[in-house]
This record gives structure tokens, sequence and C-alpha cells, in this order.
């Protein structure tokens, strides 16, 4: 797990992500990400949530299909 420090930037707050964040998702300068409020804290994402909600509903839809290509 990597831990972040909420920071004073002008009049809002912002963090620093470091380098092996930034590894996976592909995340550059520039770039968005999008912060989606939860129960349990926030989520982070380099994917829009209109489009993880809508890949998540086709891979539960076709979730035994994926599953053969998986094993396959």
């Amino acid at each position: 797990m990597t831990t972040v420090e909420v920071i004073g930037v002008g009049d809002g707050l912002g963090i620093i992500l470091p380098p092996e964040s930034l590894k996976h998702p592909n995340v550059e300068v520039g770039d968005t990400l999008y912060v989606t409020v939860k129960p349990n804290g926030i989520h982070l994402s380099a994917i829009e949530p209109k489009t993880l909600e809508a890949m998540n509903r086709v891979m539960y839809k076709n979730r035994d299909v994926l599953k053969r290509l998986a094993d396959s």
C-alpha cells in the first residue's frame, strides 16, 4: 500500500503521487484522474467512472464467456 500526504495548493488541496503509483495506469503530467467518493473513502482512477461502470456491467453479463477465455 502506498500512502500520500494531502497538501495545500492555492485555495484547494492536492496530493503528490509517488512514481511507483504512476507506473501501472500509465498516468502522465496533464492526464485527468477521476475521484469517486465512496462510503469508506475515495477512489482515484484514470478511467472515467461511467466508463468503468459500463465495463463492469459488460464483464458481469459475460462472466461465463470471460471465465472460459481465461481458462483456455
